[in-house]
């Protein structure tokens, strides 16, 4: 078994590239919370805007309701490699890893944070981008650790 420690935020991305290399979850590949984040789930959600003098206002609410329907997570979640944020869609198409994936983040004592990107300093996004970036290049987890730690206190001082 081939276990690659995946950051929290790239297991969608990765995810759904692996399984439609071929790669068969907990398998092929798997996935490793970061250390001592237990009972906490980082969430990060795709988000659509409907501006105030749309030229198709109807259309874009339309699309916007689509987009955001039970019917639409459960097409694109599961060949993106995410997991609904939905908790009125189904769950049985999904594979082992998605599954533990959902149980943790639907679970009622489960802390919920909003993710690297959800308004963050423009400073760390750019040095959160290099790290990881360098992380996906060279899959050293103690380097990516090193860096992500001098990264944050480069920025925010702690």
């Amino acid at each position: 078994m081939t276990l690659l420690p995946i950051l929290s935020f790239l297991i969608n991305f990765l995810k759904g590239h692996f399984t439609s290399a071929g790669w068969k979850p907990k398998v092929d590949f798997d996935y490793q919370p970061y250390p001592g984040t237990d009972g906490v789930f980082e969430i990060n959600l795709d988000g659509f805007t409907l501006c105030k003098d749309a030229p198709h206002k109807d259309a874009a609410i339309k699309w916007l309701t689509m987009v955001s329907s039970v019917e639409a997570e459960t097409a694109f979640c599961p060949i993106k490699g995410a997991i609904p944020p939905r908790l009125d869609a189904p769950t049985d198409m999904y594979d082992d890893i998605s599954k533990d994936i959902l149980k943790a983040f639907r679970d009622p004592s489960t802390k919920i944070v909003e993710g690297a990107f959800s308004g963050p300093p423009e400073a760390w996004l750019d040095v959160y981008g290099g790290v990881i970036s360098k992380f996906i290049e060279s899959l050293d987890i103690e380097q990516g650790i090193k860096d992500y730690t001098n990264g944050y206190r480069k920025v925010f001082g702690k």
